[in-house]
């Protein structure tokens, strides 16, 4: 029997059995409570990797300190925690073999890279340890550390020269390991980073190396036809990679004169720049400018007074009536949500939720208005009200970071609200990126009970797949074909409602804005109208004072028994 490498899990957390159970199907664990008893279980056992997972990041910053009094070992290190600034993910990355992860992540992204750094470790243990101190074992460029080392020295030489500190950085790379394994995975970053170096070092000019799985980082003399070509040229390897899977590549350029700045704070604002800029597969490269810097400087606010938002209940759910088509009178709303910042004043969603989803962090924010909805469910329920159905959002990550279907399960079962009530919108563009991973949560969540829309149903390339292979609801007609009210966007909407009958599938129509288009979509027989032409997003007091005047009536209870 082969042993398995052993983790040493340092934690003071006791909800955390989902990661043990997985890591243990791999790894030995060894957990330790107290970091005080960290290096004598270092030096007794045959360690491969260390997790900390600890909201102090003093405690991650002491264990690595003591990871790197034993000179002749080389352990690598991930740290998960609620919020890591950028200084201090700088501070992590400056350090050998360190890798972070944000504390809400889900056993599978843990795992996953636990596996690459024990890959790491299981090469360094077998290669000379001075090289490894500087170099990354699996591409042979340098590490974070020795890209620090030799990236000052570089810039010391070369003051009177325009450099650019790059960044490129592979998008789901973690998910992209998990489904296909290491062999793939890894010959990857050997292409990349073969790539790479000939692309920006092709006259032995400049520092690079790879940072955290997914990351590459370049100090090079700026000349912007080569470096664009040379970034136009990466992002083609990588997004052509794997026919299967789609890489989304972004790149930061930062250019400077000399020593304008550290470098420190150079790769921090780099960092904080690429992090807040959504890439597509046309618009890739961001360069770092000073409103950048300011935007940057603003999101990260926004990002770090989230997890404080969500325990002093700044969020709060809005709720858009839907409207029968036909009757012209509400029944049910979409739950939204919105940030009532005590200092800013009603932050536009448009400013949080893209930072959100960029970040993982959404899974919290909808995890919130999920359960908020529910509590609201139930105090109606409790007064001897009969709601209409409210639906909620879902995220296409979620699925990513959180398992839903346990999750809304779970919230049903404890405040008791019957699944009749708790709809579920998830938006089409995720059965386009993750066709049958979102199927087959689709499907566990109708097993159980739970209705399904699809929303912004027309915006993707699948349309038709989606209503052939998955067991929807209701569609959600998006507002964009609504353009200019033209004859030809009439025809597709009619043809498109029609068609969801012959399938007995409900349809809404979103961004109903004036009496035209209202009647226009009564005329052809949509089954519900939802826009400003009702009624906007409103507080939930609002609306229960909307609705009460209709709770009686009986359409009300005819539409409640047939829903």
């Amino acid at each position: 029997m082969i042993d398995k490498p052993t983790i040493l899990y340092i934690t003071k957390f006791s909800d955390n059995q989902k990661i043990i159970d997985a890591l243990c199907e791999k790894y030995e664990i060894i957990i330790c409570n107290s970091p005080s008893n960290c290096l004598d279980l270092l030096l007794k056992s045959n360690i491969y990797a260390i997790l900390v997972d600890d909201q102090d990041l003093n405690i991650a910053f002491s264990i690595v300190d003591i990871r790197d009094s034993l000179k002749n070992k080389v352990i690598p290190v991930l740290v998960m925690a609620t919020f890591i600034s950028n200084e201090d993910k700088v501070k992590l990355l400056n350090s050998n073999l360190v890798d972070y992860l944000d504390g809400d992540a889900d056993e599978m992204l843990v795992t996953t890279k636990i596996s690459l750094l024990v890959s790491l470790q299981t090469k360094a243990t077998n290669d000379n340890f001075e090289y490894l101190y500087e170099h990354d074992p699996i591409t042979n460029l340098y590490n974070n550390h020795g890209f620090f080392v030799h990236s000052n020295a570089f810039i010391d030489n070369n003051l009177e020269k325009e450099l650019a500190l790059v960044i490129i950085e592979i998008g789901k790379f973690d998910l992209y390991y998990t489904y296909n394994g290491e062999e793939l995975s890894l010959n990857l970053l050997k292409q990349l980073a073969c790539q790479v170096q000939s692309y920006f070092l092709s006259s032995d000019q400049g520092v690079l190396s790879r940072f955290n799985p997914n990351k590459f980082v370049a100090i090079i003399p700026y000349a912007e036809i080569q470096v664009q070509r040379a970034a136009r040229e990466i992002k083609e390897l990588v997004s052509n990679y794997d026919s299967n899977y789609y890489l989304l590549t972004k790149i930061c350029i930062n250019k400077f004169n000399g020593k304008t700045s550290s470098l420190e704070t150079l790769f921090n604002l780099s960092t904080m720049t690429l992090e807040s800029f959504n890439a597509t597969s046309n618009n890739f490269i961001v360069y770092y400018t000073e409103d950048l810097k300011k935007k940057a400087m603003d999101e990260q606010e926004i990002i770090n007074r989230m997890q404080k938002g969500i325990d002093e209940h700044e969020f709060q759910v809005y709720l858009q009536p839907k409207y029968i088509s036909d009757l012209e009178k509400p029944f049910g709303a979409e739950a939204l949500v919105r940030w009532i910042h005590p200092e800013k004043g009603l932050i536009n969603p448009g400013s949080f939720i893209p930072l959100f989803e960029a970040n993982g962090s959404i899974a919290k924010i909808d995890l919130y208005v999920w359960e908020q909805v529910c509590i609201l469910l139930r105090k109606w329920i409790d007064s001897g009200k009969n709601p209409a159905p409210i639906s909620v959002n879902m995220s296409r990550l979620d699925a990513y970071n959180i398992d839903v279907v346990n999750e809304l399960i779970s919230l049903v079962k404890k405040y008791n609200v019957p699944v009749k009530l708790l709809h579920i919108e998830v938006t089409e563009s995720a059965y386009v990126e993750d066709f049958q991973s979102l199927i087959s949560t689709v499907k566990k969540l109708k097993e159980f009970g739970f209705k399904i829309y699809v929303d912004d149903f027309g915006t993707g390339y699948t349309s038709l797949q989606t209503l052939n292979n998955v067991s929807i609801d209701v569609i959600k007609l998006d507002q964009s074909l609504l353009i200019n009210n033209d004859l030809r966007g009439k025809c597709i909407i009619n043809e498109l409602v029609q068609l969801a009958k012959s399938l007995n599938i409900k349809t809404v129509m979103e961004g109903v804005e004036n009496c035209e288009q209202a009647s226009f979509f009564k005329e052809i027989g949509c089954d519900y109208i939802q826009g400003y032409y009702f009624a906007r997003p409103m507080p939930v007091n609002e609306y229960e004072i909307l609705i009460e005047n209709f709770e009686n009536m009986e359409y009300y209870h005819k539409y409640n028994l047939s829903n």
